[in-house]
């Protein structure tokens, strides 16, 4: 895509221990080069879920954040470049589609609850 509407970048952290730390995501989005939107959070998991935290489900939280407020400002259709570090969520992106199980992950109707099964 040479000429995005909207560019997005996301990044996730899990520390000082990985899994099991604080995990915490960062997620921007711009409009023709103006910065629209940003949000960041430390992740708070369910009780007895504390230690199931990871960088993984980080990175996912930073796409699913970026995702959700695209939905919000019904802007899904638009032509959409998002932009992450993580080999996993970008793979696990580009074979939606491919696997039943893959799809599920990026489904608007279940928000974050997803991200917290991997």
């Amino acid at each position: 895509m040479t000429n995005p509407v909207y560019k997005a970048y996301f990044d996730g952290s899990c520390g000082p221990k990985n899994p099991g730390g604080t995990a915490a995501y960062g997620a921007v989005i711009f409009r023709h080069k103006k910065r629209i939107w940003e949000h960041s959070e430390v992740y708070r998991p369910p009780p007895g879920k504390e230690r199931e935290t990871s960088n993984n489900l980080a990175e996912y939280l930073g796409l699913i954040a970026i995702l959700e407020h695209f939905i919000h400002i019904e802007a899904q259709h638009k032509p959409i470049m998002v932009y992450g570090d993580s080999k996993l969520v970008i793979n696990k992106c580009l074979a939606v589609g491919k696997s039943r199980r893959v799809s599920t992950y990026l489904s608007p109707s279940k928000p974050r609850h997803y991200a917290r099964d991997l």
